[in-house]
């Protein structure tokens, strides 16, 4: 087994090089490196729509815009502001990457008109109603519990080739999942489907890419269409890229708990 040594963008931070898989991948390291080298090299600004179905069918949306930046330390922040609905309008996530440890997160509640920190008792509930948990989140840009990774055998995920590897989370990491299984697409090292099992093996969610809807953006590979399912409650997100921009100027303020609090309200 191999230690994951950085974090490992997916979703729509599943951007890859077009020549990033070109050669056949032996170990867990390749393909994780491979999965690596699948993000812009300084920023990228997406907006997002979240379409959450519960499990009567009813449906309720909700968009924002996320963005990230790679610091001069090689450690990278995340930002996500939504601004539909009015309700929701203000709400937002920090992610700040921090060197062999889990990234400090914030979140800005504007009806309270205050910034909290994401607690490790937070991270498995809801993220704004939608079926992403905080730790989910996280997750998604790449951001992993102390865990160990291993190759499974290759397998075909909608029609598409792909790599398997499971990664094993510490016992007191604190997550609410006990093993997670990446299905990495061959062709460009975007993973089409991950599946996240609790405590005695159940899944619990599952987080699929269309194929159909990954496109080459200046030179990248982006997954414009994505669902998480949370087969215990029977609900389901999708998370849609309508926009993205890659490497645009970003100002580095807008990265921190300071402006976060700033534009509270």
């Amino acid at each position: 087994m191999a230690t994951i040594p950085r974090p490992i963008p997916t979703l729509i931070l599943a951007i890859g090089l077009a020549t990033s898989a070109a050669a056949e991948l032996e170990t867990v390291e390749e393909i994780d490196a491979c999965i690596r080298a699948n993000r812009p090299e300084q920023t990228s600004v997406a907006t997002l729509t979240f379409r959450a179905r519960d499990r009567v069918g009813s449906v309720t949306e909700k968009s924002g815009t996320l963005t990230w930046k790679m610091f001069d330390d090689g450690l990278s922040r995340v930002v996500l502001r939504f601004h539909y609905p009015n309700d929701l309008r203000g709400s937002a996530i920090l992610l700040i990457e921090k060197k062999e440890k889990m990234p400090d997160m914030f979140m800005c509640l504007p009806a309270l008109q205050k910034v909290r920190r994401v607690t490790t008792r937070m991270v498995s509930s809801s993220m704004f109603g939608t079926d992403f948990s905080y730790e989910d989140f996280q997750r998604l840009q790449g951001y992993s519990q102390s865990l160990t990774s291993r190759r499974l055998e290759d397998a075909v995920v909608a029609g598409r080739p792909v790599y398997v590897v499971e990664r094993t989370l510490a016992a007191d990491s604190g997550s609410a999942y006990e093993r997670i299984v990446d299905y990495v697409d061959r062709e460009t090292c975007v993973p089409l489907k991950t599946e996240s099992h609790e405590s005695g093996g159940r899944l619990r969610k599952a987080l699929s890419a269309d194929p159909a809807k990954i496109e080459r953006i200046e030179g990248l590979w982006v997954s414009r269409s994505n669902v998480m399912r949370d087969l215990l409650d029977e609900t389901e997100t999708s998370l849609d890229v309508e926009k993205i921009e890659i490497n645009e100027r970003v100002s580095r303020k807008v990265f921190t708990s300071t402006d976060l609090e700033r534009n509270c309200h």
